[in-house]
């Protein structure tokens, strides 16, 4: 049997005004970071999370959903129909992760999906990118990475600096 490798659709979309998003999703996950009686962090062998909104209820609607389904219409919604020739997408889950000193998120995929998603709200340093086996990928502070939800990734540790992402996984049809 012969295997032959093949590049994976992996797409780098700019997010329209960044800055000024930014400060509203910060904002937004500072309010329900206080106000959630639910756990706020992760932690299990070889991921730490300081915060993130993964335990809430999936049922509960964030505070920022609102401007999280704006900023993928205005900013993403366009491009997957145009690579993937497809009439919609089904945004599965998201949620996102704030790193601080220490923390990181070890190999994984995401199952039950075709693509996940990393908007990359703050990102400190390139260093502390999402890294896949394989593939290096450039992406800048408010960039949306979107890939294959089977490609083995990770988020390395980090030193002082906070990195937040936004996370979400989708289909195409």
């Amino acid at each position: 049997m012969i295997v032959k490798s093949v590049k994976s659709p992996i797409f780098i979309v700019n997010v329209k005004n960044h800055k000024k998003i930014k400060l509203s999703f910060l904002d937004y996950f500072q309010d329900l970071l206080k106000h959630n009686n639910q756990k706020n962090s992760y932690k299990k062998n070889d991921y730490k999370v300081s915060n993130t909104d993964w335990f809430i209820d999936k049922n509960i609607k964030r505070n920022y959903e609102s401007l999280f389904y704006k900023v993928i219409e205005d900013n993403l919604v366009d491009s997957i129909k145009k690579i993937f020739l497809c009439n919609n997408i089904e945004i599965h889950n998201y949620w996102f992760h704030q790193y601080l000193k220490n923390d990181n998120y070890d190999w994984h995929t995401h199952s039950k999906s075709q693509y996940s998603s990393v908007y990359y709200i703050e990102l400190p340093n390139k260093k502390y990118k999402t890294i896949f086996k394989d593939i290096n990928i450039d992406v800048n502070e408010g960039d949306i990475l979107s890939f294959p939800s089977y490609l083995l990734h990770k988020s390395p540790i980090l030193n002082n600096e906070r990195k937040t992402i936004l996370s979400f996984n989708f289909s195409v049809f």
